[in-house]
C-alpha cells in the first residue's frame, strides 16, 4: 500500500491577522505555494512566504527536480520585490559539504555542516541558491542546528529555510527541533506513529513603526499576583469578628451612602487579599533553566512507568547517535542500538494501547448489558467520546428561498421566533372559566409549612450555593478561589443573621457576588 505523501499548506495564528492581511500570491505549480502577509499600517514590513515540497528519490510521484527548481526560480524573480522573502519546506535535497554561495564573491558567513552526504538533487539546489542570491538559515544563524529528519532508516538534513543574503542579519535565530525533544517538553501525543521530520523555527527582527504599533491595544496590564498554597489553608482565616464588622461597615457605606456596587465589591476583595497576604503561605516560584519546561504529558490513559523508562532510553540513544561524527563503526553501532530500543518502545506502546482499548470495550459491553444507561453514558463521557458530540449552534436559518447565513437575516429570524414563543396573540380558545377562578381566588394563599425558612444557614448550604454559582468556571480577575469564598460568606451571613444586621443592600451584594 502506498503511503500518503506530498501536499503543502500554511497555518497562520489568529493574532497575526491583527496587523497583517493574508493573500495567496501563487498556487499554480503543484507543491509550491506562495502567500503574502501585507502589513496593515506599514507597507515596508510586508512578508512573502513560500512553502514547497519535492518528492524524494525513488518516489512513485513525478519528481522532476530540474523543473521544480526552474519553476521556483522563476517565481522568486516575480515576487522578490513584494516584501521580505522566505522559502521553507521539505525538498529532499542533500548537498553534503558543498557551500551555498560563491566563495570570494558573496560576503556571507559559512554554515555549520552536520550532514556530509549528498544526493542527485545537490547540484540543482546549489545552482538555484547561487542564481537568486539566496542562502540557508540552517546552521548559519544563532540557535540549535540538528538533523531535520530522524528515523530508524537514518538521519538527514532535507528541510531548509532560505532567505536572500541581505536578509540574513534580520534573522536573529534558527532552531531545528527533534520530535523526541518536543514530545518531552510539550507533551504532544501521536495516535499512530511519531513523525520523522521536526519543525524549524526562525526568528525575524522586523523593523517597527512606533506610530502604528497596536500590538498592546486591548491587552491586560501585566500584574504579577502571588500564588498561594491553598493546601495549607489556615483554620483561623478571617476568624476575627472585629475584622468582619469593619468589612461589613465598609460595604454598607459604599452601598447605602454612595450606592456603588463596584466599590463595595472592591472593598470586599481588598479585605480578602489583605487577609490572604497575612495568613496564607505563598508558593515559591521555580527558577533555573528548566523552570519553564512542562513535564511529559500523561494524558494517555494507558501510559505506564515502563513506557516512560523506554522512552527516556530512546531519547538518550537518539542523541548519542546524532552527536557521533567520527568513527563509522561506532556510529553504525549507536544507530543499531537506537533502532533496537525504538522497536521495543513501539511494540510495547502498541500492545499496551491495544490491551487498554480491549479493556474499555469490555467495560462498555458489561454496562450496556446491565441496562444501566446512566453509568453507560457517563463512562463514555469519561473516555472522551462524548466530547465529539459538542457542537456550536449553526449560524444558519431556513428561509423561503432555502438557507441563509447572513448575519442580519439570522438575527432577525431568531428575534421574531423568540418573540412569538410566549406572545402568541389572542387565542379564541381561552378558557373563561379558568380566568374567573383565578380572579376569584387571587387573595387565597395555600397553607404550607415554611419552618425551613427560619432555620439557620449552615455551612453546607453556603457550599452548595457557591458550587452552583462557580461550577466549571475560571476565577475572575480578582483570582478568588471557591475555598476562600465559602468560609468568608458563611461567616459573613452567620454574623448578619445572629446580630440582626441585614439590609436589602446586603442581598443585592451577595446576589451580585
Amino acid at each position: 500500500m502506498k503511503r500518503g505523501s506530498g501536499g503543502v499548506g500554511v497555518l497562520i495564528k489568529d493574532e497575526v491577522l491583527d496587523n497583517f492581511s493574508v493573500s495567496i500570491l501563487d498556487s499554480s505549480v503543484e507543491d509550491i505555494l506562495w502567500i503574502k502577509l501585507s502589513h496593515k499600517y506599514d507597507d515596508s514590513n510586508n512578508i512573502c512566504f513560500c512553502v514547497c515540497y519535492l518528492p524524494p528519490e525513488g518516489s512513485s510521484r513525478l519528481n522532476d527536480g530540474e523543473k521544480f527548481y526552474n519553476d521556483l526560480l522563476q517565481q522568486v524573480y516575480c515576487y522578490q520585490n513584494e516584501g521580505f522573502v522566505y522559502i521553507g519546506g521539505d525538498i529532499n535535497s542533500r548537498c553534503g559539504s558543498a557551500q551555498d554561495y560563491i566563495q570570494g564573491v558573496d560576503d556571507i558567513n559559512d554554515k555549520e555542516i552536520i550532514d556530509v552526504i549528498n544526493n542527485k538533487y545537490d547540484d540543482l539546489l546549489i545552482e538555484f541558491l547561487t542564481s537568486c542570491n539566496f542562502c540557508m538559515l540552517n546552521g548559519r544563524t544563532d540557535g540549535n542546528n540538528d538533523f531535520t529528519c530522524v528515523s530508524k532508516r537514518g538521519r538527514s538534513v532535507v528541510d531548509y529555510v532560505f532567505t536572500p543574503h541581505e536578509q540574513v542579519d534580520m534573522c536573529t535565530s534558527c532552531d531545528v527541533y527533534l520530535m523526541s525533544d518536543l514530545i518531552v517538553d510539550t507533551g504532544l501525543n501521536f495516535e499512530k506513529s511519531i513523525p520523522d521530520h521536526g519543525p524549524i523555527v526562525w526568528t525575524v527582527n522586523v523593523k517597527k513603526d512606533i506610530a502604528c504599533d497596536t500590538s498592546k491595544i486591548g491587552q491586560a496590564p501585566n500584574t504579577d499576583r502571588p500564588r498561594y498554597n491553598l493546601k495549607r489553608f489556615p483554620l483561623n482565616f478571617l476568624d476575627n469578628n472585629t475584622h468582619i464588622q469593619d468589612t461589613i461597615d465598609k460595604i454598607e457605606h459604599e452601598l447605602v451612602t454612595n450606592k456603588d456596587i463596584n466599590s463595595a465589591y472592591t472593598e470586599f476583595v481588598t479585605s480578602i487579599e489583605k487577609e490572604m497576604k497575612d495568613t496564607v503561605p505563598v508558593l515559591k516560584t521555580p527558577t533555573g533553566p528548566c523552570s519553564n519546561k512542562r513535564k511529559k504529558s500523561l494524558r494517555k490513559p494507558y501510559w505506564s512507568e515502563e513506557l516512560t523508562s523506554l522512552w527516556n532510553k530512546v531519547c538518550i540513544k537518539e542523541k548519542q547517535w546524532l552527536k557521533c561524527k567520527n568513527c563509522t563503526n561506532l556510529r553504525r553501532k549507536l544507530k543499531q542500538e537506537f533502532c533496537n530500543i525504538r522497536n521495543q518502545f513501539d511494540k510495547l506502546n502498541r500492545n499496551t494501547k491495544r490491551n487498554f482499548q480491549q479493556k474499555e470495550q469490555d467495560n462498555l459491553i458489561k454496562l450496556f448489558q446491565s441496562h444501566n444507561t446512566q453509568d453507560f453514558w457517563k463512562y463514555i463521557g469519561n473516555i472522551g467520546i462524548a466530547n465529539e458530540r459538542l457542537q456550536n449552534i449553526p449560524f444558519k436559518v431556513k428561509t423561503d428561498d432555502g438557507f441563509s447565513s447572513d448575519v442580519d437575516a439570522v438575527l432577525d429570524k431568531w428575534k421574531t421566533d423568540y418573540e412569538k414563543l410566549f406572545n402568541s396573540g389572542d387565542n379564541g380558545n381561552f378558557d373563561n372559566n379558568h380566568l374567573g377562578w383565578v380572579k376569584g381566588n387571587n387573595h387565597v394563599f395555600p397553607t404550607r409549612n415554611c419552618d425551613t425558612l427560619n432555620c439557620p444557614v449552615t455551612r453546607q448550604d453556603v457550599i452548595d450555593a457557591v458550587n452552583r454559582t462557580k461550577l466549571n468556571k475560571a476565577v475572575g480577575f480578582e483570582s478568588l478561589r471557591n475555598s476562600i469564598c465559602i468560609d468568608l460568606l458563611f461567616k459573613l451571613i452567620s454574623f448578619c443573621f445572629q446580630n440582626e444586621v441585614f439590609y436589602l443592600s446586603h442581598v443585592k451584594f451577595l446576589l451580585t457576588f
